[in-house]
């Protein structure tokens, strides 16, 4: 008899594949405390779906029994069941011990190590510079017409955080760009604020890092005087989810390009992944306290700095297609409809107007899934009184057009 509740079935996500004409939806654990990426069948996902900390297995499959009309043994559960534990894919004592064991190890470490160097980038640093080199001499896109920056003190850059291959030309233009109006800043240590999307989900409206960052171009360092303060005013709740710094991407792939761009100067920076928050009947952070305190601490950072700062928004725009959740593939049209709304939320970038960004994206209730609209917010404030000028917009399809995922590349200097 198998009487006791299954544990229930962590967040996993689900990514389907056609492997040799076959379908199959692997398993992976968007947080990272498990590495193991699994296979499964489709038929699959239905069972999966019993695993919510109330079936046992004889009642997981009496459901299924009754779903197919003849009998299904319990046994037959208990492999996947058994895996799925092995995986670290359930709620169950062995995963939670691990995740303690994982977090305090992550927390007590100086460095945040990187995860993109061998599969996202070069790990060897010729081959690296050499990439960012070949991005960095893109020709300017025929289907978008750049903005040229005006010669003045950059405040702020705006790049996507969509892999090197799709996006690599849309870095290159906005960073070469960057390289030419570096010489305006002045020659004491530069502070540069970066802030990503943590894409395994945080509670906080903003998580810090505090760990200097590893690459293969060295170590990018904290700066210990604007985490102080932001401790100072907000207390510890930004660094408790410190984890989702562990296997987030957004702010390591715009540190290999500071590094190569900003190697012959003194540069410290703050690592900060956007989370969440309530905004409330409004709809509008702006009247939500901890955005507002979140804001006006880190204003105080920029004030309080005996030197220039510089603002950095690592996001991509619009997600759709079914792999995405929608049901029909991305056509000519449907691309033309998303464009016309990420232009118009590019009006916004333009005057850095974070209250027009916010109800641009908040009029099809982010109905294409722009997972950057509440890092933007933030960098919009933080920049604001700044010019705006868009170096590219881009779609990247893919071949089954089963998705689309757009991002903007923009350099914002000082009036």
């Amino acid at each position: 008899m198998n009487q006791q509740p299954v544990p229930a079935l962590r967040n996993i996500e689900t990514i389907p594949i056609t492997d040799n004409g076959k379908d199959y939806i692997l398993l992976r654990d968007p947080s990272g405390f498990s590495e193991k990426v699994l296979a499964v069948s489709p038929e699959v996902l239905p069972i999966l779906a019993l695993f919510d900390g109330q079936h046992s297995l004889d009642e997981m499959a009496e459901e299924i029994s009754k779903a197919i009309g003849e009998p299904f043994p319990a046994e037959n559960l208990k492999q996947l069941a058994d895996t799925m534990e092995d995986a670290l894919f359930l709620m169950s004592k062995s995963f939670f011990k691990e995740q303690k064991e994982l977090q305090e190890r992550f927390r007590l470490s100086k460095i945040r190590q990187p995860v993109m160097a061998g599969n996202g980038y070069p790990a060897e640093v010729p081959a690296l510079k050499e990439l960012l080199e070949h991005y960095l001499n893109s020709p300017d896109p025929e289907d978008f017409e750049p903005e040229k920056p005006e010669k003045s003190l950059p405040t702020g850059l705006l790049l996507p955080h969509i892999d090197l291959v799709r996006g690599g030309p849309s870095y290159g233009r906005c960073y070469r760009e960057f390289s030419k109006l570096t010489g305006a800043f002045d020659e004491k240590p530069l502070l540069i604020v970066i802030i990503g999307v943590a894409h395994g989900g945080a509670l906080s409206p903003i998580v810090i890092a505090d760990k200097d960052f590893d690459t293969p171009f060295g170590r990018f360092m904290l700066d210990g005087r604007a985490k102080a303060l932001a401790h100072a005013r907000l207390g510890d709740k930004p660094f408790d989810e410190l984890w989702v710094h562990k296997n987030e991407h957004s702010i390591e792939l715009q540190i290999i390009w500071l590094q190569h761009i900003l190697k012959d100067r003194e540069v410290t920076f703050l690592p900060i992944l956007a989370g969440s928050f309530s905004a409330g009947k409004s709809g509008n952070p702006a009247d939500n306290n901890e955005v507002k305190n979140t804001i006006e601490t880190l204003q105080q950072i920029e004030n309080s700095h005996d030197g220039n700062v510089l603002w950095v928004a690592s996001v991509d725009f619009a997600h759709v297609g079914p792999r995405f959740g929608d049901i029909d593939p991305v056509e000519k049209s449907f691309l033309s409809q998303i464009a016309r709304r990420d232009l118009e939320a590019l009006e916004a970038l333009r005057n850095t107007d974070a209250r027009k960004w916010w109800e641009s994206i908040l009029k099809d209730d982010n109905e294409r899934r722009v997972c950057g609209f509440y890092a933007t917010y933030l960098f919009l404030e933080l920049v604001k009184g700044s010019k705006g000028f868009i170096c590219d917009y881009q779609q990247a399809v893919s071949n089954e057009k089963d998705q689309m995922v757009s991002f903007a590349s923009a350099i914002f200097t000082a009036n």
